[in-house]
């Protein structure tokens, strides 16, 4: 066996005469000393073999970089959403006033933190976190009737933001909230100003 490696122009230099007459080649022609593709003939020139040397491990491409980071996004929402879940099951069945309210702010917190990953989702599901954020925002939980706190808690019950979310869906949360006595249009009606007497 004769191991050859090619210099710039092509040709090689043998070195290191063995008992076979096989050749290894190592391809560097194009980029020096960093190729890590081999070649193995036999005696009259003919290509037997052909193989690459795998580079070392460097960073990722961003391909798989940015699959790695949707998927961490997908599990940290999944994270918020049953903590909502939780919250708003604290909010229905809290028997102390005081822990209504810290349950009702927990939920508020997650429904923010919701928001604030609100671009992996479909847009129904953003429209459905908004409504909700606009229906809890300075909500004194405390001062809820019974039937409000059950609806909260219902629509993370029934998980209709865990599943993909359609027209249906908003509509359920809005049917929920409605019957339950919440302004569900509250963060899109008009606040008069009266003049300043002067």
């Amino acid at each position: 066996m004769t191991y050859t490696t090619s210099d710039a122009t092509g040709g090689g230099s043998e070195s290191k005469p063995a008992r076979e007459t096989s050749a290894i080649r190592k391809l560097t022609e194009s980029q020096g000393a960093r190729s890590g593709t081999y070649e193995v003939s036999d005696e009259t020139g003919n290509i037997r073999s052909r193989s690459v040397v795998i580079p070392r491990r460097g960073r990722p491409p961003e391909t798989e970089l940015r699959d790695h980071s949707e998927i961490a996004q997908h599990e940290h929402v999944r994270q918020l959403l049953r903590e909502a879940q939780e919250s708003a099951a604290e909010v229905w069945l809290a028997e102390d006033l005081r822990d209504t309210a810290l349950a009702g702010s927990r939920l508020s917190m997650a429904l923010r933190a919701l928001w604030d990953h609100r671009s992996i989702r479909e847009a129904e599901w953003r429209e459905a976190v908004n409504l909700l954020q606009i229906v809890v925002t300075g909500l004194e939980f405390e001062r809820l009737t019974t039937e409000q706190r059950r609806a909260i808690a219902r629509i993370f019950d029934e998980q209709i933001l865990v599943r993909t979310v359609g027209r249906s869906e908003v509509e359920r949360i809005l049917r929920l909230l409605g019957d339950a006595g919440f302004d569900v249009w509250r963060g899109l009606t008009e606040t008069e100003v009266e003049p300043e007497a002067g």
